[in-house]
């Protein structure tokens, strides 16, 4: 009985939740509150894309870069729990209310500060990242969202019960840079405080998963049937069911251009080093700040020389622009970004059909850049079969007019009559004797001896050890 009233006087889940980014606020300073408005009302003002969480992790590595040196990747450890908080924010007015809705944008916005904050602690911002990561393994990231979270109560509280102990993480980091740099030395993210953190986000998470699935596979005729006596309610529920109906029109049409999941190869890849090569290529520089200009650079180095690396930090490093759609993998990624603007409507078609590369230069031809520099990166096309390859650059050289940006790699041996036959405004070779090999060799070893993965008993060997890994890379 004494449970059962309990249970009963335990305030539901979105006063709990509104509670908890109030929590958080509370605790900033003066400055940080400022911040942390302003980024609170612009989610809710516009709602967050894809493009926020990658210029957000692309943020945190140039921060972490700057202040603790070229060694760890972070950002990508980060973005699936981020892709996460970013779409939970994204919902909307329509879909979850107007208060409701500043709600969901004041996690995004307590996350988005906690990682700019705990980017100055090097010690701290590793665990934190780590955590992310586990969690982001079945963090709750669905395209279809918008389209099932008003039909479900329960998808609504397990929701608010996950991103209840997201914010309560983020209180609990902002709270500890707070202290003194001796409390602070005593007080750190425990390894059991971690494990428990992330098993109580698997548990929502895996709640939020089967209902999710349930309701992705229900059959449309009984969605209308459930839904049929609230659609009449009021104007609010008519608009909301217009919404869900966008939004899985919209889905369908990103699922038939492709169902690879383009964001974990950029991870990985990304993950394997910082490059410092950027900054010397005086041609990406022209390049990548020139507003006005669609050209395009291209980069050419031998096998293992950095191709993919380098580009993975140009999809970074574009994304630091604010006014900017980075693509990476073509249509599905560039319709991402006008799932919710009506003016594209016409182009998220019910009946949706992606026969050929023709399907997909039509896509780009229909979507020019409005008001935003659109940077296409393109890494490994030498890879593919003679034949793709050659139908890849006559659809770049369609498109590129229409407003695009290129940035294409290729291996320096490829001399065939098929790339002779497309000009690229720059051509950057990849040096041989590339610096960046250099730099992962001396933050990976000392990595491994700092956790015991490497024993060096002479300390004179060290360097040796370096040298002779550095030597034998012969550049790749």
């Amino acid at each position: 009985m004494a449970l059962s009233l309990r249970d009963g006087a335990r305030l539901k889940p979105d006063i709990r939740l509104a509670q908890a980014v109030s929590e958080f606020e509370a605790a900033l300073s003066s400055e940080q509150k400022v911040a942390f408005r302003a980024s609170r009302s612009s989610a809710a003002h516009v709602a967050p894309t894809m493009s926020d969480v990658m210029r957000l992790t692309a943020e945190i590595d140039l921060k972490a870069t700057t202040k603790h040196g070229r060694g760890r990747c972070f950002g990508p450890r980060m973005t699936n729990l981020l892709n996460a908080i970013q779409q939970f924010a994204a919902l909307g007015d329509v879909v979850v209310g107007g208060s409701q809705n500043l709600i969901a944008c004041g996690v995004w916005a307590a996350a988005r500060m906690t990682v700019h904050v705990i980017t100055g602690y090097f010690t701290y911002l590793e665990k934190l990242s780590l955590l992310f990561m586990a969690v982001g393994r079945n963090a709750p990231r669905y395209q279809a969202m918008a389209a099932i979270y008003p039909k479900s109560k329960n998808l609504q509280r397990y929701l608010c019960e996950y991103f209840i102990i997201v914010t309560r993480l983020c209180f609990q980091s902002i709270s500890w840079t707070q202290k003194s740099a001796f409390s602070r030395l005593s007080t750190s993210i425990s390894d059991p405080e971690m494990k428990e953190l992330q098993s109580e986000l698997d548990i929502w998470s895996s709640s939020i998963k089967e209902e999710a699935n349930l309701l992705l596979n229900q059959k449309v005729d009984e969605e209308a049937k459930e839904n049929a006596k609230f659609r009449s309610l009021t104007t609010f529920l008519s608009e909301s069911s217009s919404h869900q109906r966008r939004i899985k029109t919209c889905t369908r049409f990103l699922q038939a251009c492709s169902q690879y999941d383009y964001q974990t190869t950029w991870k990985q890849t990304r993950k394997a080093g910082t490059t410092r090569l950027l900054e010397s290529f005086s041609e990406y520089q022209q390049w990548q700040s020139d507003q006005l200009s669609h050209d395009s650079v291209l980069f050419r180095g031998k096998l293992g020389a950095g191709k993919s690396v380098l580009l993975a930090n140009v999809v970074d490093n574009l994304n630091l622009q604010s006014n900017a759609i980075v693509l990476y993998f073509f249509a599905r990624q560039l319709l991402e970004h006008f799932v919710t603007n009506r003016d594209f409507d016409h182009i998220f078609k019910n009946n949706a059909t992606i026969r050929d590369a023709d399907d997909i230069v039509e896509i780009f031809k229909q979507v020019p850049p409005h008001n935003q520099h659109v940077f296409i990166v393109i890494d490994g096309v030498d890879e593919c079969p003679m034949d793709e390859q050659h139908t890849l650059l006559r659809a770049l050289s369609v498109i590129q007019p229409h407003g695009y940006k290129l940035c294409v790699s290729v291996r320096t041996l490829e001399q065939t009559s098929t790339w002779k036959g497309h000009s690229f405004r720059f051509n950057v070779s990849i040096p041989e004797d590339n610096p960046d090999i250099s730099d992962y060799v001396e933050a990976e070893v000392a990595r491994r001896i700092q956790e015991g993965r490497l024993v060096i008993e002479d300390p004179n060997l060290v360097q040796e050890v370096k040298e002779k890994l550095i030597y034998g890379a012969c550049g790749m």
